[in-house]
């Protein structure tokens, strides 16, 4: 049995470059007899017979040719010519652009290769795991350049998309995405295109929820909801202690041991009393600032809280130089509470409705996650807001036999600035077996690194089921990792050599060279990616403008309407 030729490789040379050559000779010469016979017939010689037996009769002076055929024959050759020429233009013009490297696309994988992407069988897993039919087969990314057939991801697959700035991420993946399916979507931005885009589409799903604390949507509070209704025991506390550390500091940067520790301890057990006791967010930053304030530890004692109690209190009782070093590493992790614009966000009144994660992720309903990075930005409750909702879809995965029927969508843009979640390289290894789909979206692997440092972004690469490379990638080292891993492929080359003995020869040979040079990976025309899957070929990817929807217009009419909103 013929073991089936994989993409990138040809066959070796025959040795028959000689009978090659000749042939293309005779080939170039038939079409010199048709046009002289076509020339002279245009002449008004009126050749005789067909194009060989006139060629023969012109060699054997029984056929007549003339000047005037003679400029006939010279326009049909540059005519031919021209129209070569313009041919050949047309083809390069296509590869100068969006097509520039799409003629490697067919030595990265062939159409058998992304069948299992197809949308035809993501629709025969999606029945096979029990998905809901209105979630549709899986969530879109474009199509194979080779073949052009459409692809997506499976409903227990995760995503990790590395793309530079204006490399088309929002309006090529994140707005087809949120609109694939019509379970519950969480979505994080740092602007407002994604959520004009696709807000008007998903309110025909579901309700839709806008959390805008910085005011980049021009979107007033009319719900709240606070990290504390989140924390019921030691655990959850420690957790969102760990998330409003990863907004405030990079995982690379420098810590004292002894200091951010038991800062981190003193804010967790302060969440807890406040959680405990029916405070609020403001509560727990009134006491980081007033450290002789011993109210968290009564909560605590009579919450039956006694070891956050002896937290507290531990802390409170060190030395004057210990206490303010606590104490003052615990309030640079509530600094962004300093912001105002924040409370009507995490605090009821007005009649405001709490948001409840157990009920949305229930729903047909979309969440979408606001903020801008940096020091005093919201990007704490942005990551807080989506770890209760994905811990609340887990536990509802569970009660339904370990999956969601509904899967939960989260497309995560701009996760290391505004969503910085430390434990997501660990949950990558599993979460889509739960139907909880992650699609990450990264402007560098550094800003990955800076986040979750260097084994945590290795572990979420590994982890992730689809790894897409975009436009924009200035990192070197990075690019080299990507060319190694779309692999090599064989590059035939043609040599000629003249001798007294043997005469003209044509000698044709294989050689191994990277399908995608580090240049290449840098320079990926803008409507391309690279994606690496899970157990198959990379692929070269056409990415898919939400212009070419069949909701387009939807999207549009939304795009104009809340963006006027907005405005006004």
């Amino acid at each position: 049995m013929i073991a089936p030729r994989r993409a990138g490789r040809l066959p070796e040379p025959s040795g028959n470059g000689a009978l090659i050559a000749g042939a293309g000779s005779l080939v170039a010469a038939a079409l010199l007899v048709v046009a002289g016979w076509a020339a002279a017939g245009i002449a008004g010689l009126s050749p005789q017979g067909n194009p060989i037996g006139w060629a023969v009769g012109l060699a054997t002076g029984t056929s007549r040719w003339s000047a005037a055929a003679t400029v006939v024959l010279v326009v049909i050759i540059v005519a031919v010519a021209v129209l070569a020429a313009l041919v050949v233009r047309a083809v390069m013009g296509r590869r100068s652009g969006a097509g520039r490297l799409d003629n490697l696309a067919k030595s990265m994988s062939l159409p058998s290769d992304v069948r299992p992407l197809s949308m035809e069988t993501l629709a025969e897993d999606a029945r096979r795991l029990g998905v809901a039919p209105e979630c549709g087969p899986g969530v879109p990314i474009g199509k194979a350049v080779n073949g052009g057939t459409a692809l997506g991801t499976s409903w227990e697959w995760t995503q990790l998309w590395v793309m530079g700035p204006r490399a088309g991420k929002t309006s090529c993946l994140c707005i087809p995405q949120v609109l694939a399916t019509g379970g519950p979507v969480v979505a994080t931005s740092n602007k407002r295109d994604l959520l004009d885009a696709t807000r008007g589409p998903r309110s025909q799903r579901g309700l839709v929820r806008v959390h805008d604390p910085q005011g980049l949507a021009g979107q007033e509070a009319t719900w709240w909801w606070s990290p504390l209704s989140y924390i019921t025991d030691s655990p959850r506390a420690d957790e969102i202690t760990s998330l409003f550390a990863a907004a405030t500091r990079d995982a690379t940067a420098k810590t004292d041991a002894y200091f951010d520790t038991a800062a981190q301890t003193l804010v967790s057990a302060l969440l807890l009393a406040a959680a405990k006791g029916g405070k609020t967010l403001l509560d727990v930053h009134e006491w980081v600032r007033r450290p002789d304030e011993t109210e968290p530890e009564d909560l605590l004692i009579d919450a039956g809280e006694r070891s956050a109690a002896i937290d507290v209190e531990s802390a409170r009782m060190k030395t004057p130089k210990q206490r303010d070093g606590i104490y003052g590493s615990a309030e640079n992790l509530l600094s962004w509470l300093r912001n105002p614009a924040l409370e009507p966000w995490i605090t009821p009144g007005e009649g405001r409705p709490e948001f409840d994660a157990e009920e949305f992720v229930r729903s047909k309903d979309t969440l979408y996650l606001l903020s801008k990075e940096g020091p005093g930005s919201a990007r704490a409750l942005t990551a807080s807001l989506t770890v209760a909702v994905t811990r609340a879809a887990e536990r509802y995965g569970i009660s339904q036999g370990g999956r969601l029927a509904r899967p939960l969508l989260c497309v995560l843009d701009e996760a290391a600035n505004i969503c910085r979640w430390p434990q997501l390289p660990d949950l990558y290894s599993h979460y889509g077996s739960r139907g909880i789909v992650l699609t990450t979206y990264l402007q560098s692997w550094s800003q990955g690194v800076r986040v979750w440092g260097k084994e945590g972004m290795t572990q979420m690469w590994d982890a992730a089921n689809v790894r897409g490379i975009g436009p924009g990638i200035a990192d070197d080292q990075f690019a080299g990792t990507i060319s190694k891993l779309v692999g090599p492929h064989d590059v035939r080359t043609r040599s000629a050599s003249n001798s007294m003995r043997s005469g003209h020869s044509v000698n044709h040979q294989l050689r191994r060279e990277q399908i995608l040079e580090v240049a290449d990976v840098s320079a990926l025309p803008q409507g391309r990616a690279v994606v690496l899957p899970s157990g198959s070929p990379s692929i070269m990817l056409a990415t898919q403008h939400w212009s070419t929807l069949e909701i387009a217009d939807l999207i549009t009419a939304s795009i104009e309407h809340y963006s006027r909103e907005g405005a006004a």
